[in-house]
């Protein structure tokens, strides 16, 4: 299935966030790395913060959604 979708990244139109915690084990480099080749994309690591990073460092993730968000056009 991940083959399947990383073929489709270079089509995909959609703006995307990408928001992962420094210290994040579940999520493997070669992920991240395909995760990155998403056209459209904004790629932000949040220091001091594992997978759930929006719970470890709420207050950065919310700034860092808000601000993506408040970028987009309707």
């Amino acid at each position: 299935m991940t083959g399947e979708l990383k073929g489709k990244y270079p089509s995909s139109q959609l703006p995307t966030l990408i928001v992962y915690g420094a210290n994040d084990s579940s999520l493997g480099f070669t992920s991240r790395d395909d995760l990155k080749s998403l056209p459209h994309s904004q790629i932000a690591e949040i220091p001091d913060a594992g997978h759930a990073c929006y719970m470890n460092q709420p207050a950065v993730f919310h700034k860092l959604l808000f601000s993506f968000l408040s970028k987009l056009s309707p």
